[in-house]
């Protein structure tokens, strides 16, 4: 058995394919050393201490700290490369305190596939963690912070795993460009400027147990086609401990719990109402759905407050619109920013019957008739001919719901139909009196003619 000792020593060429296991700086002076001198698929240690490198890793090595990220910190000297560069595939990382500056693309770098980066702490990056072109990289149980862009961005990569980490005090969490069929779980995003997490141009992820807080705008999905919402929500993601809410083909429903985002794909017949929603890229999306009602919610300070999608018969009316940098964002579908018939409610003491349309924070006017105003709200994808000018809670609707309207017209026609019923049975009745008499005279008739 051969044991390596503590000093720093030269090993030949020979000697070193001989070996899988290498001690960093037992063997090799730095870390970057013994990935050089590593036959394929060696494991190198790596004992407490700072190191201050640039890796560049082009072979499948371990590359693992002794006693964990705490004691093991490895340092940039090259601000214009990572501290940590994947190049080869299975490559295992885990356990360091990675520290990079502002200057540097990202703090670690992957372009490879069957990587694992676990337990680490990456900070001080333009990025902390980029994956590029990457395919089935474990990204597990890091601690991601203060980097100046993203916590974690994948672009073109799929069929990774980011799980149980904590991405918090970057400008942006967690972002997948063109990257499909990844896992996102157990994450807690916290406290990132821009965004938690966003889905741009990405389809078929499967997102569950993310935990998003504190950012200006928290969770979104943005894509063109249809296909780039198509993505898998549990019901436990969450939103400043409200739900995120991700429906396909569905139908017959209506949202009113405590929610932070709702997502309609393919569905119909869907009402929401009832609720507070509020720093989103955007915190309603509708995709090719139809039939779909938005009433009585606050929609604030998103991105977009509503994104439209190829859809049809969407109704948007007695809403508070307040601080979106737009609106409302509709593609190819068909919108109604006011209610379908003219209700009946209170406003200010006073009974009025019109069109209800939706409050927008950015409207201003002193031209109205009972609280509605007289000119039309215009932002670009929509209009709103009945904008109401105070916020909806101060509007009282009075109007019985559609269901009572519709009991109360059978009612009516049921009372019509059984007088109908009535007249029509009494003029049978007296028909029958008639035609019996008629009978009854052509007998003694018959008889009066025998009996002569």
């Amino acid at each position: 058995m051969i044991f390596f000792q503590r000093a720093p020593i030269s090993l030949s060429a020979v000697e070193v394919t001989k070996k899988t296991l290498i001690y960093v700086p037992d063997n090799f002076s730095s870390i970057q050393e013994a990935v050089d001198s590593a036959p394929p698929f060696s494991k190198i240690i790596v004992r407490k201490g700072n190191y201050f490198e640039n890796i560049r890793i082009n072979k499948e090595v371990s590359i693992i700290s002794e006693v964990g990220p705490n004691l093991t910190k490895i340092t940039y000297l090259d601000p214009e490369v990572p501290v940590v560069e994947i190049l080869s595939n299975y490559v295992n990382f885990s356990g360091f305190t990675l520290v990079g500056c502002h200057a540097m693309r990202a703090v670690i770098t992957v372009k490879a596939s069957n990587v694992a980066i676990i337990n680490n702490i990456i900070l001080n990056g333009t990025d902390g963690l980029d994956l590029m072109d990457s395919r089935k990289t474990d990204i597990r149980k890091n601690l991601i912070l203060k980097n100046r862009l993203s916590g974690i961005f994948l672009i073109d990569s799929h069929e990774n795993s980011i799980k149980d980490n904590i991405v918090e005090n970057n400008f942006e969490g967690i972002i997948l460009a063109y990257s499909s069929y990844n896992e996102i779980i157990n994450n807690t995003i916290n406290n990132n400027y821009r965004y938690g997490i966003l889905l741009e141009m990405s389809s078929k992820n499967f997102l569950s147990k993310n935990l998003i807080f504190k950012s200006e705008r928290n969770f979104g999905i943005y894509g063109i086609l249809v296909e780039n919402f198509i993505n898998f929500l549990q019901l436990d993601n969450e939103i400043n401990n409200k739900r995120i809410i991700y429906l396909a083909n569905k139908t017959n429903l209506t949202i009113l719990a405590n929610v932070g985002f709702v997502g309609l794909i393919n569905s119909t017949n869907i009402v929401v109402r009832d609720l507070n929603l509020s720093n989103n890229f955007q915190s309603l999306l509708i995709v090719s759905s139809s039939n779909i009602v938005l009433t009585n919610l606050t929609v604030s300070n998103n991105w977009y407050g509503v994104y439209i999608v190829n859809s049809n018969n969407i109704t948007i009316f007695f809403n508070d619109f307040i601080n979106n940098t737009l609106n409302i964002y509709s593609y190819n579908s068909t919108v109604f920013v006011r209610s379908r018939n003219k209700i009946n409610y209170e406003y200010r003491g006073k009974i009025y019957s019109n069109y209800l349309g939706n409050y927008w924070s950015d409207y201003v006017t002193n031209n109205s008739i009972g609280g509605i105003a007289v000119k039309p709200y215009v932002e670009i994808y929509i209009k709103d001919d009945y904008p109401l000018v105070s916020s909806h809670y101060e509007y009282k609707i009075l109007e019985v719901s559609k269901s009572q309207v519709n009991l109360t017209i059978v009612g009516i026609l049921l009372i019509i139909a059984m007088f109908l019923v009535l007249i029509l049975l009494k003029k049978l009745k007296n028909n029958k009196f008639l035609i019996k008499k008629q009978m009854v005279l052509k007998v003694l008739r018959q008889r009066l003619k025998y009996f002569r």
